[in-house]
């Protein structure tokens, strides 16, 4: 448990540990028990730290972007922001980073060349740009599709190309608030919105609701991570959330050891242990799947054997009781 609040990215950190950022407070060096190591240097504000495909460092302010060495805790700028905060970072794992500034659209960043490419909102002139420069989260699939989920929709880019309509239709759920996105092993999308979970049907091409019982249609899900036994793994402002294909979700909000609520948008990670971690408003939450699944108890239906009333026992048959 990390002893600030406000963690906004939990990643993989040598030999088991893990490194976590505290908005405006800096990186946490943490170990396999959740015990803080050390606090690497790290820029002034910095808001949030991103592992690459190639186990790389970044760290991100509300003003730059930097590459970032947490063991000697160099950091040296590479970009300049625009925007409010970075709310999804992704890269292709040929150096090549998209940056979301968040309120001023997408960042590419060429390592090698250094150069930046800037795409804003779509202009009715040009018929380019995006969906929304509100930009929520980024991730990116192995065909080297870019996700983007925004606070007014999603779309899809080929990176490779920078088609914007690498499907045939270039936007899609507008006017749904989407949170977060989840690639899953098996290469389908997930959306988590204000208003339940979606995922994309590459038949239909267009997204369609997951049927979670109507359970999750009240509720914003904050983060998606998929474990290793492909279930996925839902915060909430309700808690924490199961989703097995196919079966009724499960809510850890008050079992199996996972009691926690407050949950930090776009936090979530599958740590290379297995195990799964979710930034919180007061430290990190980590746990390990297997031991939760174990963990779970079915409850058989309970039995009325006996009912008193005022003193006096009923007939614990009856349908109805009358309490004075």
């Amino acid at each position: 448990r990390n002893p600030s609040s406000g963690v906004s990215a939990v990643v993989d950190g040598p030999n088991g540990s893990i490194y976590c950022s505290v908005y405006g407070q800096g990186i946490y060096h943490l170990d396999h028990e959740g015990n803080v190591i050390d606090r690497p240097a790290s820029p002034v504000s910095t808001e949030k730290i991103y592992r690459d495909s190639q186990g790389k460092y970044w760290l991100t302010t509300r003003s730059e972007v930097y590459s970032y060495n947490p063991v000697t805790g160099v950091s040296q700028q590479r970009v300049k922001l625009d925007g409010w905060v970075v709310r999804g970072f992704a890269d292709d794992g040929n150096g090549n980073y998209f940056i979301s500034d968040f309120s001023k659209g997408l960042i590419v960043y060429n390592e090698a060349s250094g150069s930046i490419r800037r795409s804003r909102q779509y202009d009715s002139t040009t018929e380019q740009g995006l969906v929304n420069d509100w930009i929520m989260d980024l991730k990116m699939s192995k065909n080297g599709i870019l996700w983007v989920a925004t606070t007014d929709g999603m779309e899809a880019i080929d990176t490779r190309t920078m088609n914007q309509k690498p499907f045939g239709w270039q936007y899609q759920m507008v006017g749904e608030h989407c949170n977060c996105l989840c690639i899953r092993s098996n290469g389908d999308v997930v959306v988590g919105t204000d208003h339940g979970l979606f995922t994309y049907d590459k038949a239909k091409k267009t997204f369609v609701p997951i049927d979670t019982g109507g359970q999750l249609s009240t509720l914003k899900i904050c983060d998606i991570v998929e474990d290793q036994k492909g279930d996925l793994w839902l915060t909430t402002v309700n808690g924490i959330w199961q989703y097995i294909d196919g079966k009724p979700l499960i809510s850890h909000r008050n079992r199996n050891g996972i009691k926690i609520n407050g949950f930090s948008t776009g936090t979530g990670n599958l740590l290379s242990d297995n195990r799964v971690a979710f930034g919180t408003f007061n430290g990190v939450a980590i746990f390990n799947p297997d031991a939760v699944r174990n963990a779970q108890r079915n409850i058989s239906d309970v039995q009325l054997s006996a009912v008193i009333i005022d003193g006096v026992v009923q007939n614990p048959m009856s349908s109805t009781f009358v309490v004075p």
